[in-house]
C-alpha cells in the first residue's frame, strides 16, 4: 500500500479523502493538490504542539475571503481586533469587547434580507472567539475551542460564498488551501506527523 494511503488508513480519514488519495503517487503530491480546505484542517488538527494562533488566523483570513459581505462595521472592527490581539497590539479585555460587538452583530444581521452577511457576520464572531479562546480560563481545552472556531469559520466563509458563482465557491476553498500550504509545507506535515 501506499505511504500517504497508510497514513489516511492509520488516522482514520473519510473514505471520500482516501478514494481521492488513490490518484496520487505519494503524500507530498496529495498535499500540494487538495482543494479541500476542510480536509487540509482535519490533517492540522492531526499533528502535534500546533501553536494555537494558527487558527486564530485561519479564521481571520476566512473571514476577509468575505470582506465584502461583512456590512455590520462591527464584524469588521471584530476581525482586525483578532489581528491585533495576535500580534500583542491588544489586551485580552479589548479582544472581549471585540468578540461581543462581532456576536452582537451576528445576532443583528437581517437574515431575511441578507443571509449572506449573516453567515459572514457569525464567520467574523467565530474568528474573535478563537482568539479569545486560549486566554479563557473557563474553557479546559482551549486548544480544541480555537480549532472548531476556525473550522465554523472555515464553514461560514463557504456559506456565504454560496450566492456567488460555483467558480467563486471554488476559488475560495483553493485560497484557503493555499493559505494553509503557505503555513504548512509538506515537510513540515510529515515531521509533525511522526
Amino acid at each position: 500500500m501506499k505511504e500517504h494511503l497508510e497514513i489516511l488508513n492509520r488516522l482514520h480519514a473519510c473514505d471520500e479523502s482516501k478514494d481521492w488519495a488513490v490518484g496520487f503517487p505519494n503524500a507530498e503530491q496529495c498535499w500540494n493538490n487538495c482543494k479541500r480546505s476542510d480536509w487540509m484542517i482535519w490533517m492540522i488538527r492531526k499533528l502535534n504542539n500546533i501553536d494555537i494562533n494558527f487558527y486564530k488566523k485561519y479564521a481571520c483570513f476566512c473571514a476577509r475571503q468575505n470582506w465584502h459581505l461583512l456590512t455590520d462595521q462591527r464584524s469588521k472592527d471584530g476581525i482586525i481586533a483578532v489581528e491585533q490581539y495576535i500580534a500583542g497590539k491588544i489586551s485580552i479585555d479589548e479582544m472581549k469587547v471585540a468578540r461581543k460587538n462581532a456576536a452582537d452583530a451576528a445576532d443583528a444581521a437581517d437574515a431575511a434580507a441578507a443571509a449572506a452577511a449573516a453567515y459572514a457576520a457569525a464567520n467574523a464572531a467565530y474568528a474573535a472567539y478563537a482568539a479569545y479562546a486560549d486566554a479563557a480560563a473557563a474553557y479546559a481545552n482551549a486548544a480544541t475551542n480555537a480549532a472548531d472556531a476556525a473550522a465554523y469559520a472555515a464553514a461560514y466563509a463557504a456559506y456565504a460564498a454560496y450566492a456567488d458563482a460555483a467558480a467563486a465557491k471554488k476559488q475560495i476553498k483553493i485560497d484557503q488551501c493555499n493559505w494553509i500550504r503557505s503555513q504548512f509545507s509538506f515537510a513540515k506535515v510529515m515531521e509533525r506527523l511522526k
